[in-house]
């Protein structure tokens, strides 16, 4: 609460002593217009910050959502070369040249961990890892196998973007398996 201002009359007009004018702790109380400046200061902190963290984020979003892509085309180039081969009526299991085909294309970008062909049972026939063919795969197949399949069909997960192989009936007659590493990625953000 302020003190009571005392009044002096000059000239026949009041006027107030404005030196006596203080709250209890001794500062002067904050005007109106001081009170505006201290809000859009307030308001103006607040949208920066807010414009940063949501900038931040949504070049998050773009640089998954970049990654992503490249290697969707990476698994679509890969699933036109297997289908050419497919498309001359030989079954997956007899194309000779995929394993060469998977490793040239493993060798082309660090962040690749894996490449693999299955067929349409699960049954792994080409990999990158010699050790894997011939294991079952995991499951990701069976989830475009139900579904109607569609030439354009990407199944994306964590770190793997599967694409189905079809033949020439439109058939499923096994999948593609891209798997890659978000630590190298994240790695070499770090650095720059």
């Amino acid at each position: 609460a302020c003190r009571a201002l005392e009044w002096a009359a000059v000239d026949g007009v009041l006027t107030a002593d404005r030196s006596q004018l203080t709250t209890q702790d001794g500062n002067a109380p904050m005007n109106t217009q001081t009170k505006i400046l201290a809000a859009l200061l307030m308001v103006t902190i607040i949208a920066l910050t807010t414009t940063a963290t949501l900038g931040y984020f949504i070049y998050e979003r773009t640089l998954s959502d970049l990654l992503i892509s490249r290697f969707e085309l990476t698994a679509t180039e890969l699933k036109r070369k297997v289908e050419t081969g497919l498309d001359l009526g030989l079954p997956v299991g007899e194309l000779e040249n995929l394993n060469e085909l998977l490793r040239q294309e493993i060798l082309t970008d660090n962040a690749l961990v894996r490449l693999s062909i299955e067929n349409a049972r699960g049954i792994i026939l080409f990999d990158t890892d010699a050790s894997r063919i011939g294991t079952s795969a995991s499951a990701w197949l069976d989830v475009l196998v139900q579904a109607e399949p569609k030439t354009s069909d990407v199944l994306v997960r964590e770190s793997e973007i599967g694409v189905p192989l079809i033949n020439s009936f439109g058939k499923i007659v096994g999948g593609l398996l891209v798997v890659y590493s978000k630590n190298y990625y994240d790695s070499k953000r770090a650095e720059t």
